[in-house]
C-alpha cells in the first residue's frame, strides 16, 4: 500500500504540470511570406555607400496558427548598403536594415513588429538578411499579444527584381488570457 501511495504522489507531481498549460506559455508561429513584385525600393548613392529605403508587401502562407489566416504583410524600412568584409575572407556588399512590419488580415486585426537584420550567408552561399524582431503592439484580435522572433529575408536590392522572393518570420507569441489560441 505504501508503494502505491508513493507511486500515486509521484505520478501527480510529474503529470500535473503537463496538464496545466499556462497563459504564460509562448506559442511558436512560422510565417512564410511570398513577396509581391510591386515593392518599392529606393537607392540613394552617398560616396561608396548607398542608403536604402522603401516598402515591400506580401501574403502569408503555410500558417500554423488560425489567427494568422489570410494575413497580409506590409513593411517599411531604411538601411545602408556598403562594401565590407564578407564571406570566406572576401569583400561583399553588406546590408544593414531596420524597419516596421504590419501583419494584418483586415482593417481591425493588425500586429505591428519592428525588426533589424544584417547580411549573412546561407548554406549554399547565397546572401540574405537575417535578424531579430519584436512585437510592438496589436489591434483587434491581436490586442495584448507580446513576443519576439526572427526574420530572414532576401537582400533589399533583390526584392524589387523580377524573381519570386519569400520572407520567413518565426514568432514566439504570448497571447493574452482572453484570446483563444
Amino acid at each position: 500500500m505504501m508503494k502505491f501511495k508513493i507511486f500515486f504522489i509521484l505520478t501527480i507531481i510529474f503529470l500535473f504540470p503537463l496538464l496545466l498549460k499556462g497563459d504564460n506559455d509562448l506559442v511558436k508561429v512560422k510565417l512564410s511570406v511570398k513577396l509581391d513584385k510591386n515593392s518599392i525600393i529606393k537607392i540613394k548613392s552617398l560616396g561608396e555607400d548607398e542608403m536604402l529605403s522603401g516598402a515591400f508587401y506580401g501574403k502569408a502562407e503555410h500558417l500554423e496558427d488560425e489567427n494568422f489566416n489570410n494575413t497580409n504583410l506590409e513593411c517599411d524600412f531604411i538601411g545602408r548598403s556598403y562594401k565590407g568584409r564578407g564571406f570566406s575572407c572576401g569583400f561583399a556588399v553588406i546590408e544593414d536594415l531596420k524597419g516596421f512590419c504590419y501583419i494584418k488580415n483586415n482593417k481591425e486585426d493588425i500586429l505591428i513588429v519592428d525588426w533589424s537584420c544584417n547580411t549573412t550567408a546561407g548554406i549554399n552561399g547565397d546572401a540574405f538578411c537575417a535578424g531579430k524582431l519584436n512585437i510592438i503592439q496589436g489591434f483587434g484580435k491581436f490586442a495584448g499579444i507580446n513576443g519576439f522572433g526572427e526574420i530572414n529575408m532576401p537582400m533589399a536590392k533583390a526584392i524589387s527584381s523580377k524573381e519570386s522572393n519569400s520572407l520567413n518570420i518565426k514568432l514566439n507569441i504570448k497571447y493574452p488570457m482572453s484570446l483563444k489560441k
